[in-house]
């Protein structure tokens, strides 16, 4: 918003430079406000301005028209410095200013909701936590009463089934030939059955296993999620070190992005020029 006035807002800040800032001043209370990084911005107060956008137009005057008078010379000045007024005024952006009050009380209500969702996330991290606990112990007691249920059931299987196989080779038994093979044959028969029991009791546990990894999925999500919190909660606290003051009104702004390393200079920059447009729009409303 005022790219047409930046040579002369640093030509003048070159002018000044000389003259060290009292104690209590207008600089030394910008830069409380801003921080120390506020000694890389060249300010430029609305009455400094005034003053040389005035002694500007006289000089360029006096220097091309002889024989203008004084009052000539403040007619035109006043006018120049109206119509500048008026056009930066026209040219501006709107932006919603918020009251230190204002600020803070907002920022504490965005802690105490931060603060709120924190406490939510960890209870519900807990809930999902026991769940996942109760979870595991409830395959390991399913684990143990499929396979006693399988043993139980097996054995007696096993017991038929051997009776089945040695009522087949009762005619032969006194062969050995035929002996040997009835005891392949039920060998065989029995490691088969065994391991499609096995493979009934591993999908049963595969189903408790994927609904305990569906629960860890959302823990670690939770997790996450209370980490972000934690983070934000500290960025709010470092901010609440610093006097909000103008500088507020720039935190909806797009663009402004607080993960940024140059955040903290964008935001005194920023605070500089709305601070310096608040000015010009009460003189050129006055």
């Amino acid at each position: 918003m005022f790219e047409s006035i930046r040579p002369r807002q640093r030509a003048c800040a070159r002018q000044a430079a000389p003259a060290q800032p009292q104690p209590g001043n207008e600089g030394e209370g910008k830069e409380r406000v801003l921080g120390k990084r506020a000694r890389r911005l060249n300010l430029v107060n609305q009455t400094h301005l005034v003053r040389s956008i005035e002694q500007a137009v006289r000089r360029g005057l006096a220097e091309r028209l002889d024989g203008v008078d004084d009052t000539t010379l403040s007619e035109i000045a006043r006018t120049t410095q109206a119509e500048l007024l008026a056009l930066l005024k026209a040219g501006a952006q709107a932006v919603r200013g918020l009251s230190k009050e204002k600020f803070l009380e907002e920022a504490e209500e965005d802690r105490r909701r931060i603060v709120a969702e924190r406490e939510k996330a960890s209870e519900d991290l807990q809930a999902l936590m026991d769940q996942v606990d109760a979870r595991r112990d409830e395959m390991l007691r399913a684990r143990e009463a499929l396979e006693e249920e399988s043993r139980r059931s097996g054995d007696a299987q096993d017991e038929a089934l051997a009776r089945r196989v040695e009522a087949l080779f009762e005619e032969d038994a006194g062969e050995a030939a035929a002996e040997q093979l009835r005891e392949q044959v039920t060998t065989l028969l029995l490691g088969s059955v065994q391991c499609e029991r096995d493979k009934v009791v591993a999908a049963q546990m595969s189903e408790h296993r994927q609904s305990v990894e569906n629960f860890e999925r959302r823990i670690t999500k939770l997790t996450r999620s209370l980490e972000l919190t934690e983070e934000e909660l500290r960025r709010m606290a470092e901010r609440k070190e610093v006097d909000p003051g103008v500088a507020s009104v720039f935190r909806t702004v797009q663009g402004l992005n607080a993960d940024e390393d140059d955040v903290e200079a964008k935001t005194e920059m920023m605070a500089s020029i709305f601070e310096a447009n608040v000015a010009l729009q009460k003189h050129g409303g006055s």
